[in-house]
């Protein structure tokens, strides 16, 4: 009778040790696959940051090139310029809005003005405004949207920021289309 007994308390202490090992095992996985998962959490942190600080770098463009369009309708330059300025103007507003949603969407803040030196009423500011500088400076600062866009379309892995990124750029190159026809078409 002894023996059955010790061996039951055998079998009985080798299922409590195996039992201890498996649940040992699963402690030891669940602590590796945190470890894991916050390491991609960690990244994706990193990534939305990224995309973040690119986006506010677009809209600080995307505002400089409103206020310059805004400056130009307000300035006595000929008619076809400001015509072309308001296309512009109407593709960066689009922009602006899809900029907007996104960043609502994501929970990210972006500037709704800057300081610029288009910002003024001034009389030396709105002498510099000629038909080519403004040209120059709208061709300037779409090229470097379409950098930053072209940057934040490459590095994001978020698929509606691809998707704003390839939007804009298409508004961005119709806007250097009709600024390029601009100077075809006047004596600038």
């Amino acid at each position: 009778m002894k023996t059955k007994s010790t061996s039951n308390t055998l079998l009985f202490l080798l299922l409590i040790v195996a039992v201890a090992f498996l649940l040992s095992d699963c402690v030891f996985k669940k602590k590796n696959t945190k470890k894991q998962s916050s390491f991609a959490e960690q990244q994706q942190i990193e990534v939305n940051k990224q995309d973040a600080k690119l986006l506010v770098e677009i809209t600080k463009v995307n505002l400089n090139l409103l206020e310059l369009c805004e400056n130009i309708e307000k300035s006595k330059l000929n008619d076809k310029i400001k015509n072309v300025s308001r296309k512009v103007q109407l593709n960066q507003l689009s922009i602006n809005e899809n900029l907007n949603q996104l960043a609502t969407q994501k929970l990210i803040s972006l500037p709704d003005v800057l300081f610029n030196p288009f910002h003024s009423n001034s009389t030396s500011v709105m002498s510099i405004l000629n038909e080519q500088t403004f040209i120059a400076t709208a061709v300037q600062e779409i090229k470097d949207e379409m950098k930053l866009l072209d940057d934040l379309e490459i590095n994001t892995t978020d698929v509606d920021i691809k998707v704003l990124a390839i939007q804009s750029k298409t508004k961005l190159n119709l806007s250097l289309i009709q600024l390029e026809y601009a100077v075809t078409n006047t004596n600038i």
